[in-house]
């Protein structure tokens, strides 16, 4: 009954673009943040809205709302980019990591330099929002690492296993996104440069 009082709250908001809620600044990425956010409930943050306005809007607190009515709880930010990055932090070095070694978060886990690699891709991202006049909290590593230590041994990626079925990937959006910005900011960030052209050649192969 909750899920259904949300739903038609929700239905009868405007059909202008809503918040972001954790695409990477290159492109919408959704589903991947989805695929996080069902699959490993137990470990990931509240979700995060805001308006791209960063105002506190009827509209957000009605979404917000909605989502709280469905049992799900979430908080409201006022600066849009901040809750983009937030996300893409642990998004981007997950989904390029466990893509590109074609393993799982677990099997990632269990060697010490695929950990030590994930925190390097992790630094570079921080690294990269920061250039880019993002106030990232100095806890961001640390969340990032915590949700990476939470996941089911098992977790893929929606990334990879978009690379296991031959379809559509996000390299660009995700890999390629940390890559092009960090060149903007003269950020340097090895690790992700090196990981980005092994997907590249996946996604030619």
């Amino acid at each position: 009954m909750a899920v259904a009082r949300a739903s038609s709250r929700v239905e009868a908001l405007p059909a202008d673009p809503v918040a972001p809620a954790g695409a990477p600044p290159a492109g919408p990425a959704g589903r991947g943040l989805a695929d996080l956010w069902l699959r490993s409930a137990r470990v990931m943050p509240a979700p995060e809205l805001a308006e791209l306005s960063g105002q506190l809007t009827p509209r957000l607190e009605a979404i917000a709302e909605a989502f709280r009515e469905a049992g799900v709880e979430v908080t409201v930010g006022t600066d849009p980019w901040l809750v983009v990055w937030r996300k893409f932090v642990p998004q981007a070095p997950l989904a390029s990591l466990t893509s590109a070694c074609q393993a799982t978060v677990g099997e990632i886990r269990a060697i010490p330099e695929g950990a030590a690699l994930f925190r390097t891709l992790v630094d570079e991202t921080i690294a990269v929002g920061r250039a880019l006049g993002i106030a990232l909290p100095a806890e961001a590593a640390e969340a990032a690492l915590e949700l990476f230590s939470g996941l089911p041994g098992t977790h893929k990626t929606s990334m990879q296993r978009d690379f296991e079925r031959g379809g559509r990937t996000e390299v660009k959006q995700l890999t390629g996104a940390v890559a092009r910005r960090a060149r903007e900011a003269g950020v340097p960030t090895p690790a992700f440069d090196a990981v980005y052209a092994i997907l590249k050649v996946r996604s030619q192969a």
